[in-house]
């Protein structure tokens, strides 16, 4: 996640590539991803089934994690992915609020991720 005044002030090639990330390619991979999520959320919720829909995601991530660039991809790259999903299963269940966009806590699901 980058700083909205920091984000301002770059340049087209600040854009492209910034602190080992890309963050165009980033902005439109996330705001994908976010639709899909906000889409099924509703269509879940319209149809009263919203426990039958869990996305499993974490949201605190940042910098060089959130890299989509497989091309840079090492062992070490890979150790830490192993690493953020057994700290997710050790999450309890959140899913986003409709109407904030925040992820909250879900009271309906007891289980872990």
């Amino acid at each position: 996640k980058n700083d909205a005044n920091v984000a301002a002030k770059w340049g087209v090639l600040g854009w492209l590539t910034h602190g080992g990330s890309t963050p165009l390619v980033d902005v439109f991979t996330q705001s994908s991803s976010d639709m899909v999520d906000l889409l099924i959320s509703t269509v879940f919720q319209s149809l009263q089934s919203e426990h039958n829909y869990i996305r499993i995601r974490d949201d605190t991530l940042s910098g060089e994690v959130l890299s989509v660039d497989v091309a840079t991809a090492t062992t070490k790259k890979l150790e830490n992915l192993v690493k953020i999903g057994e700290g997710l299963l050790k999450k309890p269940v959140s899913k986003v609020n409709l109407d904030t966009g925040v992820y909250e806590a879900s009271d309906q699901i007891t289980i872990t991720n």
